[in-house]
């Protein structure tokens, strides 16, 4: 479901891509410097179950560094970020690539919804959340997984340098590993993240 909704998104996208007159334009776009670095605190939800002897899941919460970096091409934006979170059961680093379609709303503000594809890692952690199952991961501790999703936000140009973005992000995420701690044995996953994020970018060039 995710994959079919990207590829409309990114059609819908590649039809809005047509440049719009000056008048037009996201303030986003008025401004003479293109590139953007930045950084953003974030809320990011995760979803880990336990199949197997240990069969249980929990929904986890925690906060997460979130970087960025990009350019300004009108009426699109584009770039690449990274992404650290440190679950309870797990730590993850995600790097993806984003293409947003920037949309005017005034003066200051400007929104935009977007696609974002990349790869993610995760450790298993020590802790046990669900009480029995000793180590998550234990016969690999590390483990990979493609990531694709949507993302969507609005930006503040605050000057010629500084813009404040707020945004949400879906990642569709598919972790699975086996554990087997000599007493217990089963499958773990780790499905999907939300993410709310707020941040600062510095424009350059």
């Amino acid at each position: 479901m995710v994959k079919r909704s990207s590829m409309w998104l990114f059609l819908l996208l590649s039809i809005l891509a047509a440049d719009a007159p000056a008048s037009d334009r996201a303030v986003a776009f008025q401004q003479e410097k293109r590139w953007f670095a930045g950084f953003a605190g974030a809320t990011t939800q995760a979803r880990f179950t336990v199949e197997g002897d240990a069969g249980s899941s929990v929904t986890s919460l925690d906060d997460a560094l979130y970087l960025r970096a990009g350019r300004f091409g009108r009426p699109m934006r584009y770039g690449v970020d990274l992404m650290r979170v440190r679950f309870d059961e797990a730590e993850t680093w995600t790097v993806t690539g984003f293409l947003d379609y920037v949309i005017s709303g005034g003066d200051l503000l400007s929104g935009y919804i977007g696609i974002t594809a990349g790869g993610s890692t995760l450790r298993w952690r020590d802790s046990d959340p669900f009480d029995g199952g000793g180590r998550f991961g234990a016969r690999g501790d590390r483990v990979n997984s493609p990531v694709a999703g949507l993302r969507a936000g609005g930006l503040i140009e605050v000057t010629e340098i500084v813009q404040v973005e707020i945004g949400y992000r879906f990642l569709w995420t598919n972790f699975e590993d086996d554990f087997d701690d000599g007493t217990l044995s089963g499958s773990v996953e780790g499905r999907n993240q939300r993410a709310i994020h707020a941040g600062v970018n510095f424009r350059f060039r």
